[in-house]
């Protein structure tokens, strides 16, 4: 049994969890009419552990903050119902939940998107894909809609029995695209110096903080990500700048993304020590609890956090095909190998709640 400090307590906000072994937020496209069924009260629970947290997959706030196929949604009174038994399921095992709030921005397609074309920090066209369309560049209106929906899905996620909220400020999406340089051209107070570039993203995390409480509030970032055309010209710096805001606000976690590197081995390569980029963003939020998310297993996990100073680990692949990761983990288990084609086979159970279990309950 390890005894390494990935297995010890951590509060974070008014939680007291039991390890720091984390289920990282992950796309799977398994709601159908976009609303959490039985296939996802089972793939949730499955993974819950007592004191343990879980991330859910990104959630759309809104009917035009880009409703991509069998993605789930929390503004509707239905989706709520949905999704509380899926938090039912998971404090029946013990564990938290938190839900990933999400805006696409300019990854919407207006064909999901109530036909209105999607918004954006700057009318720059994604590239990385031909559908994406031109968008539009947000007014101050458009700010103030995006901040009451932000948090009226924050008020949802409350009534749906969810223990707190995740703001996606990460990978190319709504929030990201206001940090992200190379797509904020905007030169009025939102836009140009990172100072103006992080103001939109410290309202919307205030005003949720007003509504919640700032201990029931994580925030996720991914300064060194080029998903969906991201790509900032200086990460540390200008990520460290936003660090030194959120530890401001008592937040109950800051989840950051790791640089996927040949230094880290790749998407794939699970033997090669990994080095964690996270070190001089924590510097910048010494009170605030960090995850590091990004291509952790049984091989690399262990020395990390006393090593670094980060919180936990956030798993993301590894959890999908070991539903008792945290067991596997701590004692030494072999890992069950995910199949990637499975990830996101709409609606399907295959590759998602048929993955065994390392000793059978």
């Amino acid at each position: 049994m390890s005894t390494d400090k990935l297995f010890t307590p951590l509060k974070i906000g008014d939680l007291q969890l039991a390890h720091r072994v984390i289920m990282a937020p992950l796309t799977r496209y398994r709601a159908e009419n976009y609303l959490p069924g039985s296939l996802m009260e089972t793939y949730y629970s499955q993974r819950a552990t007592p004191g343990g947290l879980l991330i859910t997959e990104g959630t759309t706030i809104s009917s035009t903050a880009g409703l991509h196929p069998d993605s789930p949604r929390i503004d509707t009174a239905e989706s709520i119902e949905s999704w509380r038994k899926v938090t039912n399921a998971v404090h029946d095992k013990g564990g938290y939940i938190f839900v990933q709030l999400n805006h696409c921005g300019r990854s919407a397609l207006s064909k999901f998107n109530d036909n209105q074309q999607p918004i954006s920090s700057s009318a720059i066209k994604q590239l990385d894909g031909l559908e994406f369309e031109l968008p539009r560049e947000m007014t101050e209106a458009d700010m103030k809609n995006v901040i009451s929906d932000f948090c009226k899905a924050s008020s949802n996620a409350m009534e749906a029995g969810f223990d707190g909220i995740e703001l996606h400020s990460a990978n190319g999406y709504l929030l990201d695209q206001f940090l992200e340089d190379n797509i904020n051209s905007r030169t009025d107070m939102y836009g140009g110096t990172i100072e103006n570039r992080c103001r939109f993203v410290l309202q919307v995390i205030d005003a949720i903080c007003s509504q919640l409480g700032s201990s029931k509030v994580g925030v996720r970032i991914s300064p060194w990500d080029n998903f969906q055309g991201a790509n900032d010209s200086d990460p540390l710096f200008h990520f460290g700048y936003l660090c030194e805001q959120l530890e401001k606000r008592s937040l109950a976690y800051v989840h950051i993304i790791e640089a996927r590197s040949e230094s880290n081995g790749g998407l794939e390569k699970d033997d090669i020590k990994k080095v964690s980029f996270i070190p001089p963003l924590k510097k910048h939020l010494p009170t605030t609890p960090v995850f590091s998310a990004g291509g952790w297993n049984c091989n690399n996990f262990a020395g990390i956090l006393s090593e670094t100073g980060i919180d936990g680990l956030a798993f993301g692949r590894y959890f999908i095909s070991n539903p008792d990761l945290v067991h596997r983990l701590q004692y030494s288990a072999s890992l069950s190998k995910y199949d990637r084609a499975t990830f996101y086979k709409h609606l399907s159970p295959v590759g998602y709640i048929d993955y065994p279990l390392a000793v059978a309950r």
